[in-house]
């Protein structure tokens, strides 16, 4: 596993291929026009003038690139009779790429590796602890996809393998493993079936800019039969500026098929249907303070644990004494559905709060100490509180 993972990792850099999407979005670069830009490098002549000289951008100049590596420590600090105090270790690489393709489209891939199933791989809760989690040592195309531009760029579509979190249910304060929260329940709600990594496809309509509408569509039954078992969802976002501050309110509902297939432990899962709605707010209140909230609701209890899922939080940023850094604060609820609570002896609602500290000690180098509390960890209302401490360091380019 190392010698592929090694190799692999060596030819991606030997074709210049490496990510950073976590700090920009992808689809922010201004592409290119197919014969690519006209470059080039100052040389100082006998006389001393200088001259440009001028020559045609390569295919390989064009590739925007970049690099993040996380590794995570956390360790629960509150011993109980299911589990005893101890510290485990997660690490994930994250590789992307971006090609701009004629005027205004754009090829995308995002590779991720990554091991360790840290404190989530002893304690199990709804929320998670650590949405970088992997497990064993694995490596994936987690996405590989064509966008295109059109009409003035009020419209923009994508098709390929895609990751429909990266667009649907964001939020400017609660997005962002690598930035900001570990925990899952504060990257997106848990109350949204969000299939994984798969064949899909979504336009997106901005008539101003403060006005946006996407449909998303995604096969649920990953490569197989891609239109029969789908995931759809619709989204009307509003994003005004308020004395100067970005809000953005977010409101979608969404729709998702299954049919019958084989769980994890080799029973077999009947078909069924489910839908949902949910918002995410983020509104920034001065330069250094923003919040936000998350609301999601589904409505099948019988192949679900959890029924509905809020949370919400603030951060600090633009210090004056360290502008890069940020302070974060999230709490969510989880309720559980009906078919879990009836499969517990004594069961209530998860919740969890989770505070950080990022101190971004270089460009490429930032560090973040992290603390979570969660009470009835799984729904279950018979364990114990969990204290879990944490620490992560990120290095990007």
């Amino acid at each position: 596993m190392k010698k592929v993972f090694k190799h692999f990792v060596r030819a991606f850099l030997c074709l210049g291929l490496t990510v950073g999407a976590a700090f920009a979005d992808p689809m922010h670069v201004s592409p290119n026009s197919e014969k690519g830009l006209i470059t080039g490098t100052t040389v100082v002549e006998a006389d001393g003038t200088s001259v440009l000289e001028e020559k045609e951008e390569t295919f390989w100049d064009r590739i925007e690139w970049g690099l993040i590596v996380d590794g995570i420590v956390q360790g629960n600090t509150r011993s109980s009779d299911s589990w005893d105090s101890q510290a485990d270790a997660v690490y994930g690489l994250d590789l992307e790429a971006l090609l701009p393709a004629w005027d205004f489209g754009a090829f995308y891939l995002k590779v991720e590796a990554g091991g360790g199933e840290g404190v989530d791989g002893r304690i199990p809760t709804l929320s998670g602890f650590n949405d970088h989690a992997w497990g064993d040592d694995s490596i994936q195309i987690s996405e590989l996809w064509y966008e295109h531009k059109f009409l003035d760029g009020h419209f923009r579509g994508r098709l390929g393998k895609i990751d429909m979190t990266s667009d649907f249910d964001t939020n400017e304060y609660a997005n962002c493993e690598h930035e900001q929260f570990l925990s899952s329940g504060f990257i997106n709600n848990l109350a949204i079936e969000f299939p994984d990594y798969a064949f899909g496809g979504m336009l997106w309509w901005e008539p101003i800019d403060q006005f946006s509408v996407g449909l998303g569509v995604q096969s649920n039954s990953g490569w197989d039969d891609v239109f029969h078992n789908v995931f759809a969802i619709l989204e009307v976002g509003w994003h005004p500026v308020f004395n100067g501050h970005q809000g953005n309110y977010r409101f979608f509902g969404w729709t998702s098929a299954h049919s019958e297939s084989e769980g994890e432990d080799g029973t077999m899962v009947d078909a069924y249907n489910n839908r949902g709605w949910g918002f995410s707010f983020d509104q920034e209140i001065t330069c250094h303070f923003g919040l936000w909230c998350r609301y999601g609701s589904q409505l099948n209890e019988d192949f679900n644990d959890i029924k509905s899922h809020v949370s919400a939080g603030f951060q600090f940023m633009n210090f004056f004494w360290r502008p890069d850094d940020t302070f974060g604060v999230g709490y969510g609820l989880a309720e559980i559905t009906d078919a879990l609570r009836d499969s517990l002896d004594n069961a209530g609602n998860e919740s969890h709060l989770e505070i950080y500290y990022r101190c971004q000690l270089r460009d490429w180098l930032a560090i973040t100490p992290n603390v979570q509390w969660v009470k009835n960890p799984g729904g279950n209302a018979d364990e114990n509180d969990v204290v879990v401490v944490g620490f992560r360091g990120t290095f990007s380019m």
